[in-house]
This record gives structure tokens, C-alpha cells and sequence, in this order.
């Protein structure tokens, strides 16, 4: 298993070594899935996955695992009445493409929002992957 939380903190700094960023991301980006949660009191047959505000601006929030999908739902009040977390698990390869699809929509990601998390602002993931795969690291 993948230390997310490991992988952050050495990124979370003023200067990250480029070798530290690129680790974060591969790991990030061959994940299998990505977790987004669901605000439970939105009720609709396909529920969009939750998007904060920060600074008045729309951040779509991306999860490595349920735990913390969970975590994070619990902390801000998104479980549904039974107190169970609503998420929907999608394949990277297509959550990637409806990143692209969200371009206007949001300001960009955060990923595993909390003390170890980290954000890209939505231009920058495309350039990510595609300098990530031009290295052959995807």
C-alpha cells in the first residue's frame, strides 16, 4: 500500500524536491480509482460527487481510500442519516476525462483534504500527467 500521507508531507514544504513531486503524482495517478464523496443531503439518482469553496472558488475534493473519504465526510457533516458515507469510486482513466470535461467548473482539486493532503489547480493536472507520461512513469 501505497504512504500517501508520506508522499504529501515531503511535497507540503517550500521547496519540494522535483523527485518527491513526481513521486506523489505517479503514485496519485496509477491508482486504480478515485474517491470522491457525496453530499448525502443532495438527493438525486446519480449525485454529483461533493465540491467545497475555498476563497469563493469551486474545488472539486478527490479521496485515495474510503477511510478517508469518510474522514473527511464525517468532519464535515456529509454522511447520511445512518451516518454512512456516500461515495462513488471511479476509475482514474475516466475521472481524468471528466477533469477535462470540468474545465470552467472548477478551480482545480484537492486531494485527501486534511494535514496531509495537497491541491493543483485544475489547468496543471492535464500538464502533469502528460509530463508524467512523456517520462514513462505512467
Amino acid at each position: 500500500m501505497i504512504d500517501f500521507d508520506a508522499l504529501a508531507d515531503l511535497n507540503n514544504t517550500k521547496s519540494p524536491n522535483p523527485e518527491d513531486i513526481r513521486n506523489l503524482w505517479t503514485a496519485f495517478f496509477k491508482l486504480e480509482e478515485w474517491i470522491f464523496v457525496v453530499d448525502a443531503s443532495v438527493v438525486s439518482e446519480n449525485p454529483p460527487p461533493f465540491v467545497g469553496f475555498i476563497d469563493e472558488k469551486p474545488w472539486l475534493f478527490i479521496f485515495t481510500d474510503t477511510q478517508r473519504a469518510y474522514d473527511f465526510a464525517k468532519e464535515h457533516q456529509l454522511l447520511d442519516k445512518k451516518g454512512e458515507c456516500l461515495f462513488i469510486a471511479t476509475q482514474t482513466s475516466t475521472a481524468l476525462k471528466m477533469l477535462i470535461n470540468t474545465q470552467s467548473a472548477i478551480e482545480g482539486i484537492r486531494v485527501n483534504e486534511g494535514p496531509h493532503g495537497w491541491f493543483c489547480p485544475l489547468d496543471n493536472i492535464v500538464r502533469i500527467h502528460t509530463l508524467l507520461h512523456d517520462e514513462g512513469l505512467l
